[in-house]
């Protein structure tokens, strides 16, 4: 924690999320938050991904 009261890290678990390095992953992993810019869901990681759930990224929404 800084003096600021800002809370960094790259690892750990914080209200039922999971964090890493670039991404904040639901404790279920049904959505992913990336520092890319992506949000999904069941693990539907790109546009044309075949899992079924949803994909936002810069390059559209998918749903699936």
């Amino acid at each position: 924690m800084t003096a600021a009261g800002a809370l960094k890290s790259t690892s750990g678990t914080i209200g039922g999320w999971n964090i890493s390095t670039n991404t904040l992953t639901s404790a279920n992993n049904n959505i992913t938050i990336n520092t890319n810019g992506t949000i999904y869901s069941n693990g539907k990681s790109s546009f044309n991904h075949e899992n079924s759930g949803f994909y936002i990224g810069s390059n559209g929404i998918s749903l699936g």
